[in-house]
């Protein structure tokens, strides 16, 4: 791979840091020990910023230890022993612990329960991992759910799902992480590419410009080649493999989260769950991106447990190209029916989960559908369908039109919780190019790197 950073696509960007590439190679632990090496000192101060705030809260603290130790740990020795290794191995070249490690990595997924814990919001009760109708049963690829189930409104010829944007979800909550991801296969492009990108959103009281890298893995193991963009510390942000596959993802939330172990809520009453091993979300998209073809990774996949909600979006070179919108008990692929590209952000946009009780959409759906009806305003006039190019893109994902609640966030500086925009991700799936932007797209550099 061969970085540059030549604005590519032509931009008028270039305000900010270019980002860093951090390169390994080897077996998996060898990877992982190259890369704490590496960024050791990054590891240390994300691993600060990142925990700091839950060690002073007891309860918090014992309970997301407590996942990581009886549920995500066993989950990478059982279904992900690669992983185990890798971050065995960045562990020993950071200086760091594994259990911390592991906490960085699953450190978004916690947070969407941590509601749970202080808050007393809890939705499962008693949960029995054994019962084929809780957390164990999942439905990719039987009966209904095979089905295409992204429903176009029609004339307009929208991406959004029927029902997708006008149900309010059940128990709404504000998201740190309001993602945006789309796809755009190659009848939408110019010269007949697939291209992938994403916003990345996150709180700025994570925000250090620092943390965001490029990881670069050249494996020995028989897995292909890996550009992801990701923090110091962790494995998995967004990212392109050698075989001309991207994942991508934006968070979701469902009233089927539930906290995986035993816990107590803030009033001292005792909620009971059996710890089985999973694995957060960070880990399953590397997972996905691991793989040499869509088949082999979605229907292995599909066999781990989880205990929480998120979409991914995954697309290849060939044009294949869906979002799985998961709860823990069920998966659903999402694919556009009459225009060649999706667009997704935080809530979900097949009409089953409306139908299905007890797993409503918890998300704040304000912020999330006004940013994908934004996006969609900017693609369905005909003259743009058909000529989407790179710069096009970008300039989709820079857009401001709806203010606080655009795609590209810049937050309050005085707001640490204010959502911002921390790096933009675009592949070129045909042309095996990624374009990967430090902070917002409106503003920042482009770095390309050829895979």
């Amino acid at each position: 791979m061969a970085p540059s950073a030549s604005e590519t696509p032509e931009t008028k960007h270039g305000v900010g840091e270019t980002i860093r590439t951090v390169t390994v190679h080897g077996s998996a632990f060898e990877c992982g020990k190259m890369y704490g090496e590496q960024v050791a000192p990054l590891i240390h101060r994300n691993l600060t910023a990142s925990t700091d705030r839950l060690r002073g809260i007891g309860q918090l603290w014992s309970t997301c230890m407590a996942i990581v130790n009886e549920v995500y740990i066993p989950g990478l020795q059982k279904y992900w022993p690669r992983g185990y290794e890798e971050l065995s191995g960045m562990a020993e070249g950071a200086d760091v612990d594994l259990d911390d490690l592991v906490l960085l990595n699953a450190r978004d997924d916690l947070n969407q329960i941590l509601p749970q814990i202080a808050h007393g919001d809890v939705w499962w009760e008693d949960m029995d991992p054994d019962d084929p109708h809780g957390y164990g049963k999942f439905l990719l690829g039987q009966g209904p759910v095979v089905k295409p189930i992204w429903q176009p409104d029609g004339d307009n010829r929208s991406s959004r799902a029927r029902h997708g944007v006008v149900l309010g979800p059940v128990k709404p909550e504000r998201c740190p992480d309001e993602c945006t991801t789309a796809f755009f296969l190659s009848p939408a492009t110019q010269n007949r590419n697939v291209i992938s990108a994403q916003n990345w959103d996150k709180a700025r009281r994570f925000d250090d410009p620092d943390f965001i890298i490029n990881l670069e893995v050249q494996p020995t193991d028989g897995r292909p080649a890996m550009l992801i963009t990701t923090e110091a510390g962790m494995l998995m942000g967004s990212g392109m493999n050698s075989a001309g596959m991207a994942v991508t993802w934006s968070s979701m939330k469902s009233q089927r989260d539930f906290v995986p172990v035993d816990h107590e809520d803030p009033q001292g009453n005792k909620i009971r769950c059996k710890p089985r091993p999973m694995l957060p979300f960070p880990f399953l998209r590397r997972m996905l991106l691991e793989g040499w073809n869509m088949k082999d990774v979605v229907d292995g996949f599909t066999e781990i447990p989880r205990h929480l909600s998120g979409n991914m979006t995954v697309a290849d070179k060939h044009g294949t190209a869906f979002t799985l919108e998961i709860i823990p008990n069920e998966i659903y692929r999402v694919e556009p029916i009459t225009v060649p590209f999706l667009l997704h952000t935080n809530h979900f946009l097949n009409h089953h989960t409306y139908r299905v009780p007890g797993t409503a959409d918890r998300m704040n759906m304000t912020d999330s559908a006004r940013r994908l009806n934004a996006a969609e305003a900017e693609l369905v006039c005909s003259k743009f369908l058909g000529n989407i190019t790179p710069d096009r893109v970008v300039e989709i994902f820079s857009g401001h039109r709806e203010g606080p609640l655009s795609l590209c966030k810049h937050g309050r500086e005085d707001d640490l919780s204010a959502v911002k925009t921390v790096a933009f991700v675009m592949y070129n799936l045909v042309k095996m190019e990624a374009f990967v932007c430090k902070g917002p797209p409106c503003s920042g550099v482009i770095t390309k790197s050829d895979l």
